[in-house]
């Protein structure tokens, strides 16, 4: 209580001006915080790679694919991108299908190739590899199922926030490499 004798109303002010001033400080930097997590949340990518397979009765319509879709809210940036078959690197998607079905390439197939610094917008999807006609159709089909297929992307937000989607047939993953 003597304490408080002693302190003048212009010490009391300004005690309680600079005790104001610090939760001021505290309040403005919280607020920077959640204004930047909503800010990285605003442009979050979110890759998905699937499978897509047609079989029908007419050979010459059935198809086995990959596709890939960016199903966040903000575009994707693809940082590495690497195949493997059978446990070996392939070179490029070409490199898969030739190996998948032992360098027997038709018509039917389609590559939309991924390259390092390709962007994926919201909602895009790519039909990313196309295998077609019965016989090749079928080996791209057998070895999804089985796994002999690995795909590793790395990709990335606008702000640098780095993904990474391993896709194995029943064996898919996303795991954050930054914050």
């Amino acid at each position: 209580m003597t304490f408080l004798k002693r302190l003048s109303s212009d010490k009391i002010i300004a005690i309680m001006a600079t005790v104001i001033s610090i939760c001021a400080l505290f309040t403005s930097v919280y607020q920077v915080k959640i204004e930047r997590k909503q800010q990285y949340a605003s442009m979050w990518p979110s890759l998905h790679i699937y499978s897509q397979t047609q079989m029908l009765p007419d050979s010459a319509q059935n198809f086995c694919g990959i596709r890939i879709t960016n199903k966040g809210v903000g575009p994707a940036i693809i940082k590495k991108i690497e195949i493997w078959y059978r446990d070996q690197v392939c070179e490029d998607e070409r490199d898969l299908i030739q190996k998948v079905t032992g360098g027997n390439m038709n018509e039917g197939e389609a590559i939309n190739q991924i390259w390092e610094d390709r962007v994926l917008a919201s909602n895009e999807e790519i039909e990313w590899i196309k295998v077609g006609g019965a016989i090749n159709t079928r080996q791209f089909r057998e070895a999804l199922k089985t796994g002999y297929i690995h795909v590793r992307l790395e990709y990335a937000s606008v702000y640098e926030e780095r993904w990474e989607y391993n896709f194995n047939m029943g064996k898919k993953s996303i795991v954050k490499l930054s914050d």
